[in-house]
């Protein structure tokens, strides 16, 4: 979010979608996430040009999860459109929302 600015779309979440735990000792912990968005062009803004933002957002988040967690993480993140998620009641209980 801080690296979007003003540009930032005003409808964004971001949902795990897997956690997986290091099977052998030294090896990352692998996060899979999906940051949402309600329309193409805020995809767009969330990647930026050739990638470049969305490369910017996950070295920084995957910082601030080393530090929290106290060991490496591997992160992996989709930008995904999802139309109206803000209004759909499955959509806001997928992200840990009772509606």
């Amino acid at each position: 979010m801080i690296h979007l600015r003003q540009e930032l779309p005003y409808a964004v979440a971001v949902q795990v979608v897997e956690w997986k735990e290091p099977v052998e000792e030294g090896k990352p912990v692998v996060i899979t996430a999906e940051i949402w968005v309600e329309k193409s062009g805020h995809r767009r803004i969330v990647i930026g040009s050739g990638g470049a933002m969305i490369k910017e957002i996950g070295k920084m988040a995957r910082k601030q999860l080393e530090l929290f967690m106290q060991q490496r993480v591997f992160l992996e993140l989709e930008v995904v459109v999802r139309s109206d998620w803000r209004r759909d009641r499955e959509a806001l209980r997928e992200l840990g929302y009772e509606p």
